[in-house]
């Protein structure tokens, strides 16, 4: 009876704590893809919730999943592997605040990859750790200031649950970076909020992958270099190091329906990877890929957006549209 009064007890303050939280709405990522309807529609997502239990310890939970169709080279060569793989992922985080600027964060991330054509299924968790420097003040339309952020995922055999011939096993380790400024606004006539806005952004970054078969993880798209810079193809120049940076320049506004802030921009991105190809004992050949072009789309304040993207590719291949500079894509970005 003690034991049943203690567990209610528990579950109790628990919910107590959750209703008590002040609590906000998450998205976390998502993707398109080309063979579904064009690319227009999204078919994967991930989001939850920001659980504030004081003013610096948060949780984060999210949940999602969804259709991924991608083409994997060897060496960045042809012939490319296809993957349509149905996935179902979360992510449960702990961050605490100190001051107005600084935070860290541990986390667990998990994925589940059903089984396709060409893999087995992978029950695959991730252990991470980060640190996050934000001095940035950004409301979708209104950017000043910079920020900086680490993250160190660790992959260990053991958690990783797979009939696949090889195991993976890896650690990746990422800085990123983003800053602002907001050049010329139009105030609304009454003097409240914005109108239209012009501001430049640039987004460094680098990372490095290490590890065995992290090829056969959801890491290499987000560790590979085609993934960052615009106008490449996902999966592609994923060499153990990558270096790059995003510039834009960038129109928002005015403001549709209380919520929809339609953009246009202007960007120029150029990057490096080297080492071996992520999985591979081949090292990276011609690994400078940099792009110009435009946007066109919408996007909530929260960063969410969805659009369309023209590039031309200045050094590089686009992989998936082999021998065109002039590349078009449909654009998620988060």
């Amino acid at each position: 009876m003690k034991k049943i009064l203690t567990v209610f007890t528990v579950l109790l303050l628990s919910c107590a704590a959750l209703f008590a939280a002040d609590m906000q709405f998450v998205i976390e990522t998502g993707d398109v893809n080309s063979d579904v309807l064009g690319g227009v529609v999204p078919t994967y997502g991930v989001g939850g919730v920001k659980l504030s239990m004081s003013d610096d310890l948060a949780f984060t939970f999210t949940a999602g999943g969804g259709y991924i169709h991608r083409v994997v080279y060897t060496k960045n060569t042809a012939p490319a592997t296809t993957y349509n793989t149905w996935v179902i992922q979360g992510r449960a985080e702990a961050e605490k605040t100190f001051g107005d600027n600084f935070s860290a964060a541990v986390g667990w991330k998990t994925r589940y990859e059903f089984a396709n054509d060409t893999e087995a299924a992978w029950f695959g968790n991730i252990i991470y750790i980060g640190a996050e420097a934000d001095f940035l003040e950004d409301n979708g339309q209104i950017i000043n200031g910079f920020l900086v952020s680490g993250e160190v995922d660790y992959a260990p055999a053991f958690l990783q649950v797979t009939s696949r011939d090889a195991k993976p096993s890896f650690i990746t380790a990422e800085i990123n970076g983003k800053a602002g400024y907001t050049f010329y606004e139009m105030k609304a006539q009454d003097g409240v909020g914005t109108v239209l806005s012009i501001s430049a952004k640039d987004r460094p970054f680098m990372g490095w992958t290490g590890g065995k078969n992290p090829d056969n993880s959801f890491v290499r798209k987000y560790m590979s270099l085609g993934n960052r810079i615009r106008g490449f193809a996902d999966w592609t120049y994923d060499g153990v190091w990558m270096f790059g940076n995003c510039f834009d320049i960038e129109v928002v506004g005015p403001e549709l329906f209380g919520f929809l802030l339609p953009r246009a921009a202007v960007f120029a991105d150029v990057g490096y990877t080297t080492g071996n190809y992520i999985g591979q004992s081949a090292a990276v050949e011609n690994g400078l890929l940099a792009s110009v072009g435009g946007e066109i789309g919408v996007k909530l304040r929260s960063g969410a957006g969805l659009g369309f993207r023209l590039s031309y590719l200045l050094s590089g291949e686009n992989l998936n549209k082999s021998g065109k500079n002039l590349v078009t894509q449909i654009y998620l970005g988060l």
